[in-house]
């Protein structure tokens, strides 16, 4: 009887052994602190009728037919904070009216559509600080929420620059925020909480810079190799309880409103200290 070569050994010890490791993914006896964090490519639409989300306490699992990705960390084009598990400060009584930073440009005296223009170009680009922005909202039903804001490695210092809308309302006192969490005004929990102050918000991811700038109310440390939100809501100061103390006419929100509306109209600026 003819003995097995080590070829046709090696063969079969690789062939039981990823038998063995299919039987156990399926059975599900690889627990998820033994499987390494990993990145897959989903689109939600293209893949509803073949996956499902099954959201943990620790860790989010995908299911997609008979396989199973665990210890998955999902980005909504903002951080990859859990924001189900901290103390989000979302204005009491409105809605986020949303944008996305890079989407399509409308044009500098065009209001800009929901949910279908932006900037045109990413967070920072060069081309950003030639373009303005219009975001106009009945500041009684919503507040103002842009994603996708990228923090690079690099270090970076601009400012948004706001001016006064063509005719299309102006806002009046303005609170602001950046985090990973839509809507988030919560100052312990956001990356930063502010006001709008002399027109600008000034931002930043160098944590050298010049120390008299933190105590600025209009100024904004970002992480690196984070992406956030950056959040409107026309009130000042915004507890996270309501808004100035109520929600009786838009006249409190703006400044001065134009058929119950009012509008930030601003862009981005080279800013140096």
């Amino acid at each position: 009887m003819m003995k097995p070569t080590n070829r046709k050994m090696g063969i079969l010890k690789n062939y039981i052994l990823i038998r063995m490791i299919i039987f156990l993914v399926i059975c599900g006896h690889v627990k998820s602190n033994e499987i390494q964090p990993q990145t897959i490519n989903w689109n939600k639409n293209q893949t509803k009728n073949a996956c499902s989300v099954d959201k943990g306490n620790k860790n989010i699992k995908l299911k997609c037919k008979s396989t199973v990705f665990e210890n998955i960390s999902i980005s909504n084009n903002g951080g990859t904070q859990d924001c189900s598990q901290i103390d989000i400060w979302e204005p009491p009584l409105l809605t986020p009216q949303t944008y996305k930073y890079d989407d399509p440009y409308a044009g500098g005296n065009q209001v800009a559509t929901p949910n279908t223009n932006g900037f045109g170009a990413a967070f920072l680009h060069r081309d950003n600080t030639t373009k303005q922005i219009i975001t106009r909202i009945n500041p009684e039903q919503n507040y103002i929420s842009i994603s996708n804001l990228y923090s690079p490695n690099t270090n970076f210092s601009i400012k948004f620059s706001f001016t006064s809308s063509p005719g299309y309302g102006e806002q009046g006192p303005t609170t602001f925020s950046f985090s990973e969490c839509q809507g988030n005004f919560n100052p312990n929990t956001a990356q930063c909480v502010g006001e709008i102050f002399g027109n600008n918000v000034l931002i930043t991811n160098n944590p050298k810079h010049p120390p008299g700038l933190g105590d600025s109310p209009n100024f904004c440390l970002l992480k690196k190799n984070k992406t956030y939100f950056v959040n409107f809501v026309f009130a000042q100061p915004y507890d996270g309880t309501s808004i100035n103390g109520n929600v009786d006419g838009y006249d409190e929100e703006c400044l001065s409103a134009y058929n119950n509306m009012c509008a930030l109209f601003f862009g981005e600026k080279a800013f140096q200290w």
